[in-house]
């Protein structure tokens, strides 16, 4: 009976394994919408290519800054060609912690249907990955400026 168990820990953690060993290269940048940085901005990149590579993401900083992540926080992207997707809308306000049972799940009813009306704070084009204007190949030959324009600079 060990064995049985030890056998199907080993099938299940090879290929867990083997889909976490892409080599990454280091993918750091800057978002600006209209000159200026975009903070708490998701950064996603969508591989081009499904079968080659593994979508990265990151959030931005106070400063507009992102570093990549795939497998491990800043760890980067796996080499090749990918969109880029950048997305944010106006933030929620926590639930409040004094409300309990019917009252706290109100809120969270609330919070959802605000989410469903949520306003984007960067042009629909850039959160859709099927519509997005911008490109990248991983590595990057520096530090990625991503500028974003809203449609009353084009």
């Amino acid at each position: 009976m060990r064995w049985r168990n030890a056998s199907l820990g080993v099938l299940v953690l090879v290929p867990a394994l083997a889909t976490g060993c892409g080599k990454t290269a280091a993918v750091k940048g800057r978002v600006t919408l209209d000159g200026q940085p975009v903070s708490g901005a998701t950064v996603l990149f969508v591989p081009d290519a499904p079968d080659r590579g593994r979508p990265a993401s990151a959030q931005t900083d106070d400063d507009g800054n992102f570093r990549l992540m795939t497998y491990r926080p800043e760890d980067g992207a796996v080499p090749g060609e990918y969109r880029i997707v950048v997305s944010k809308t106006e933030a929620f306000p926590a639930p409040d912690p004094k409300h309990t049972g019917k009252q706290r799940a109100l809120d969270r009813l609330a919070r959802d249907e605000a989410r469903k009306k949520a306003k984007r704070l960067i042009p629909a084009i850039y959160s859709d990955p099927a519509q997005t204007t911008l490109r990248c190949t991983v590595p990057p030959p520096d530090t990625l400026n991503v500028e974003l324009f809203s449609k009353s600079s084009r």
